[in-house]
This record gives structure tokens, sequence and C-alpha cells, in this order.
């Protein structure tokens, strides 16, 4: 039972995250030290005030007979210079109670502001972890999945976190109030102890179960998220197409299993509920059961009966709130998965900026296959500033995959990309890396002005450059009618026609001054006056960078190499034989 429950909260996955986001630090620790100090404060003076609360009702506060906790009290009272008189004694309860309250404030306040920083923590570092990853491990990831995790997921795994710590502090109270108990009556805490172990054998069962629905309802609320993203991303295509409500089927096609998973859900956590509900009814039983064998006259313990029975509930109520803590780890835990998973990217391996501006680069004997039908075999050429070099080649021959080994995206399998600096250095890509400017068919832009697209929050740029970059990219009198700088643009780039948009990503790398600018069929598309337009820009830009053009289009570029990935087609001679 109890192995099986350890299973359903995934210690593994939680450990990883925790480790992931720094908690097992020294300063994490102080913090935990000092919450469950605050924690037996607060439940030592929560004890002792009910009990003398009690005694104080029933009349029983000067008899002799009194427990060993009031005992101890009252001589703690008297050492104090007070007495034992009902009035003093009252306000002694009013005391623990006060300093009992700004404890429980600062204990509340702790706990909610423990779920705040590690939900941020989490999210914070999983997307860290996803953008700082190596791309090869991350170019087949499902962007609506990955996104739930960051977002709805984490916060979900803040909350098994902060219900692991408030297990702790549940109990760790319930263990103060259940000593307390045991001071003033050991016979009858015994009969409360009897009746939790059974209550709490069932209660995991209802947990495991809980935590078999709740990695279900994960699966398909990340499933859910990857469907909706990717149809909102596609929503242009699904409107041409007069498509919508398939697309809408489809989208929502796993709302039935995730809504029935919710229901069942729902159904357990209520009987859970239920459940500790009756319990404190079956303890007043045999605590009756009790006095009746023994004979004894529950008016003549009232007070014992009294003080046993609220410290004791009180108890129960902590390790019923454990229980559902833990029972929390164990409906929460499938969010564990998606999120552990962020922390499992295989990190991009450290390299060196290239120092001096790249004059050439040049590939030799490259091979670099990812599956049995993609890749490159045995590329060698050199492309150098002054001359644009051309990668053409029918879809699929692998010449986005040539692109990505020459920026450092990828590294070779075999062979070697060097970076040839204006100095004649050479650097390889296994250890350098240059900064590569690369604009794709597809500009991604996001919503807001041009300046954002440009350089986004970096500070310091001068807008100067920023329009001098765009007056290379040959933009500069399209954005001067958008409003300029400030000017703002749609989502995605709408606002744009597919020229500007491949212009616009040409200016925005441009910006950081790159000594690589790689263009993956920027062509493509485009009427005849773009296009030229964009042949145009490449043409001068290619006279102050390396430039590598992909395009299974033919260009007219006036000053040109190329490598040509069409099957069967014949291998050009290195650049050194035609005296480049």
């Amino acid at each position: 039972m109890i192995k099986s429950f350890l299973q359903s909260i995934r210690w593994h996955e939680a450990c990883a995250v925790i480790r992931a986001c720094g908690f097992v630090r020294l300063r994490w620790a102080a913090v935990l030290a000092f919450y469950y100090l605050l924690t037996i404060a607060n439940a030592l003076f929560d004890g002792v005030g009910l009990v003398l609360l009690v005694n104080l009702m029933t009349g029983k506060i000067s008899d002799q007979g009194l427990d060993l906790v009031s005992r101890s009290s009252l001589w703690i009272l008297r050492r104090a210079g007070g007495d034992a008189e009902p009035a003093t004694v009252l306000l002694f309860i009013v005391a623990l109670f006060t300093v009992r309250s700004a404890l429980a404030f600062t204990v509340q306040a702790m706990d909610s502001s423990l779920n705040t920083l590690t939900r941020r923590r989490i999210q914070e570092h999983g997307f860290r972890a996803l953008m700082q990853g190596e791309w090869e491990f991350l170019r087949d990831m499902r962007v609506g999945q990955r996104t739930g995790a960051l977002t709805e997921e984490a916060a979900v795994v803040a909350k098994y976190i902060t219900s692991l710590v408030r297990a702790g502090y549940a109990l760790v109270t319930g263990v103060v109030l259940m000593l307390v108990a045991l001071l003033i009556s050991p016979q009858l805490t015994a009969i409360m102890i009897m009746t939790a172990i059974p209550a709490a054998v069932i209660l995991q069962i209802l947990f495991i179960r809980v935590a078999r629905l709740a990695r279900l309802q994960v699966s398909e609320r990340q499933a859910f998220a990857a469907d909706i993203a990717e149809r909102l991303n596609g929503l242009f295509q699904i409107k041409v197409e007069g498509q919508t409500e398939r697309h809408i089927a489809d989208g929502l096609r796993h709302q039935a299993p995730m809504t029935a998973l919710e229901y069942r859900v729902g159904f357990v956590q209520a009987g859970i509920t239920a459940f500790n509900v009756v319990l404190p009814a079956i303890v007043l039983l045999e605590f009756a059961a009790w006095f009746a064998v023994r004979g004894e006259s529950l008016m003549a313990s009232i007070n014992i009966l009294g003080s046993v029975g609220i410290v004791g509930a009180r108890a129960a109520a902590q390790f019923n709130s454990a229980e559902g803590s833990l029972g929390n780890l164990s409906r929460l835990s499938g969010s564990l998965v998606p999120v552990a998973a962020l922390f499992d990217v295989k990190p991009e391996a450290p390299r060196a900026p290239v120092p001096e501006p790249v004059a050439a680069v040049n590939l030799r004997n490259v091979v670099y296959r990812y599956n049995d039908t993609a890749g490159v075999e045995d590329t060698s050429f050199t492309a150098r500033v002054g001359r644009s070099f051309l990668i053409k080649g029918p879809s699929g021959a692998g010449k986005t995959t040539l692109a990505n080994v020459i920026a450092g995206v990828y590294r070779p399998q075999s062979g070697t990309v060097i970076y040839e600096g204006a100095s004649g250095r050479e650097y390889d890509s296994r250890e350098f890396r240059p900064l590569v400017g690369y604009v794709a068919q597809d500009i991604h832009l996001f919503h807001g002005n041009v300046r954002d697209n440009l350089v986004g929050r970096q500070a310091g740029v001068d807008d100067g450059w920023l329009w001098e970059c765009l007056s290379r990219a040959g933009l500069s009198a399209t954005i001067e009618g958008l409003g300029g700088l400030d000017g703002m643009i749609a989502e995605a780039g709408r606002s744009l026609s597919g020229g500007e948009r491949r212009r616009l990503g040409i200016a925005r790398v441009l910006v950081r001054r790159p000594g690589l600018l790689i263009l993956d069929e920027v062509t493509a598309g485009l009427d005849e006056e773009n296009r030229r337009g964009i042949i145009s820009t490449i043409a001068q830009l290619s006279r102050e960078l390396v430039m590598i053009i992909i395009s299974h289009d033919p260009l007219d570029l006036p000053v040109s190499d190329e490598w040509d990935l069409t099957p069967g087609a014949p291998v050009p001679l290195p650049p050194a034989a035609v005296g480049l």
C-alpha cells in the first residue's frame, strides 16, 4: 500500500523539478526550518490555550487534579507574577490566542508566498531550459504541449510542492497536539489513534485512485492544449479551406474524455471529504463506549474528555489535513510528468563566439543525418564574402539541414565546418559559433510596434541604426508609411505583405551585425516585383557578409557560387580550383 502510494505521487519527477529550480539550496532549507519552528509554536499555543479554556469553562481551573498541561501552564503564569484566579487565567488564554493569531498569519503568509515563488521559479527555469536546449532535441516538439506545461501544468506543480510543505506542516502540528492530548489522558488519546490507523488506510486507497485518474486527466489536457494551439496557429489556412467545422470537431475531440475524468476525480474527492466528516462521530461513539465499559460517568471527567476531545479533534483535523495534502500530491502528480520533461531537455553545449568578422565558411566532408531519409552526405565547399552562395535542390533534399549545419545549429556527425576569420585564423564549429542572421520563408513577427520586432527589449540600440538596417533591407519607405518605428504590426505580421515580412526579417537580423547571413526560401511565393527587390537586397548584402541562400528556384544573382543537392547533379569544383 505504501509503495503504491509513493509511486502514485511520483517522487522521482518531483525531486527532479525541486533540484532544477534550486529548492535544495541552503537558504531555502533555512526558510523551511523557520517555517516549521513557527508551526510548532503555533500548535503549542493552540493546544495549551484550548486545554485551559475547557478547564476554565468547566470550573476545574483551581482543582488539584488538573492534567499536566494545565498545571504546567498555571506554573508559568505564576512565575510571571500572575495567579490562578479565573479572570487572570482568562486574560492569559486571550494572550495565548493573540500570539497564536500572529503566528498563524505569518505561517499562512509564508505558505501563500511559497506557492507564488514556486510557480514563478518553475516557469522561469522551465522556459529557460527550453530556450537554451539543443535544437536537435527540440525540433519535433509539439509547441502546444510545451506551452501547457509552462503555464497550467507549472501552476499545478507549484500547488503540488506547496502541498508537500503543507503536509509536513499539518503532520508537525498534529504530532504536537497529539502529544498535548497524551499528557492529558493517554487512554483516550490511544482510542483516537486506533481510529486513525484504519482511516489512513482507506484514505490511501482513495488517493491512489485519484492519482491514476489525474495522470489520465493531464494527458488529455495536454493533448487538448496542443490541438487548440495548432488550429489557432493555422487559422488562416482553415478559413481559406472552409473547413471550420471539421477543425472545431478535431480541436475539441479531447473535451469529452477530459470532462468525464474531471467528474470522476470530483466524485472521489467528495468521498474523501465525506469520510473525513464522519470520523469525529466515530471517535465520539468510541469515547462513549469506553466510559460505559469502565462504568464511569461522562460528567465526572467532562473536563478531561473535553480537553482530549477538543485537542484531539484539532490533532485529527491536522492529520486529516496532512492526508488531504498527501492526497493532493496524488491528484496533482500527473502534472509532474510534462513539467519534469521541461528539465530533461538536453542543454545546448557552450561555444565561444567567433571573435572577429567572418570572411568565409569552409565545409570539409560534412555528413549529417537525423533519419534514414533526411540529411546531407560528404559535402565540401567554401562560401566567401563578396560572392553569394546558393544551395539549391528539390524539397526534402537537405537544403535546410545543410544551412543549419553551416549556422552551427547542428553539429556535423563527421567532417568539419570551419569559420575563417578576416585575419585568416580558422574556428571549428564544434568549439566556436559566429553571429548568424537567419531569415526563413515564414518570418515570425510579434504583436507590437516595429521597434519591438527589431530589437525586442534590448536597450541602447540607436534609432538611426534601426533606420539604416531598414534601408539596407529596402523597407524604410514602407515603415514610414506605417508610422515609423512606433507603427504597430499585427501578430505574426498579418498586417504586412509576404515580401514586407521577409524584408523586416532581414532588417531584424542586420540590427545584430551578423557575420553570416542565411536566407531560406525568402523569394518563394512572392510576385515578380517583390522577388526582384529581395534579390537586389541579397546582391548588396553579399558584398559585406558571408551570404548563404537556400532556394529550389533559380535566382539571377550577379556574383554567386552554388551547391546543388538535386540527386544526380554534378559536384561543383572546389573554390580553389576556379581561383576563388
